[in-house]
């Protein structure tokens, strides 16, 4: 799987704890992260509230994209 690279600034206490675990699961940090924003994922998008703000978003989203394409044939069109 193709990945990206993240700067992430977290409380002291938090990242010293989840040194901790990865540690004690001998695993990196990085795969603990990585493994905490999988988990975060999966928790979020099988909430049925969520889905229903993410569908908003998308809606809205979706509005926006089709108002900036007609402005943007609109301004294609008086540079002609």
């Amino acid at each position: 799987m193709k990945s990206r690279t993240v700067t992430l600034r977290a409380p002291t206490p938090t990242m010293e704890e989840i040194e901790a675990i990865a540690g004690a699961e001998g695993i990196s940090v990085a795969e603990a992260m990585r493994q905490a924003l999988a988990k975060y994922v999966e928790t979020r998008t099988s909430d049925p509230e969520f889905q229903k703000r993410l569908e908003a978003r998308l809606e809205r989203d979706r509005k926006v994209l089709e108002r900036l394409r007609v402005a943007g044939r609109g301004r294609v069109a008086a540079e002609r």
